[in-house]
């Protein structure tokens, strides 16, 4: 006996996703989320990393900044424990389907086409290369200039470079418009 189902039939990944809800939290709860998460990050940041950089080798601000580092990625751990109680306290359990859902760790699809955008990821690459490249060369460019001007009261230079700035910032922006429109093509507000 053969059965032959139609396309209709056959469940998408996403239809067949767990079904999770996620209910809207009270003013109160929220403040007390917000606050189980961002106390005790300020707490580590302020209070207990002064006191762990004396614990730490190096002159000047190394010893401080090893302290924090070493304080924020506890703190980091504390906030993942966070939201995984809250996620088995509120959807009952910690399988992966249920957690990939409640926490929207799903990849866009394509409303027309049901395809996961693949090119989104493409953008990536020139922004590490972008954000290299200004840490490398952060002593030059239009921004130093524009304060060296301001420095020596230059105010028709310190004007132009504003210019330049702005005509430059108007340009990405529109090149990013542009990309937005590549990489998303079923976002209505890319068209």
């Amino acid at each position: 006996m053969s059965v032959s189902l139609t396309h209709e039939a056959v469940p998408s990944r996403a239809e067949a996703a767990v079904s999770v809800e996620i209910q809207q939290l009270e003013k109160r709860a929220i403040f007390k989320v917000w606050a189980a998460a961002a106390l005790p990050m300020a707490a580590l940041a302020w209070l207990v990393a002064p006191v762990l950089a004396d614990r730490f080798a190096g002159d000047g601000h190394i010893p401080l900044a090893k302290a924090l580092i070493v304080s924020l990625a506890i703190g980091m751990v504390w906030q993942f424990v966070l939201v995984m109680t809250l996620v088995r306290r509120e959807q009952g359990t910690l399988r992966w389907s249920t957690v990939r859902e409640a926490l929207w760790l799903r990849s866009p699809r394509s409303p027309r086409s049901g395809r996961s955008g693949g090119r989104v990821w493409l953008i990536v690459i020139p922004l590490i290369i972008a954000f290299t490249a200004e840490m490398i060369a952060g002593g030059g460019g239009v921004g130093a200039a524009l304060m060296f001007a301001q420095r020596f009261f230059q105010t028709p230079t310190v004007f132009v470079y504003i210019l330049v700035m702005l005509a430059t910032g108007l340009v990405l922006d529109l090149v990013m418009l542009r990309l937005r429109h590549w990489l998303i093509p079923w976002d209505d507000e890319a068209v």
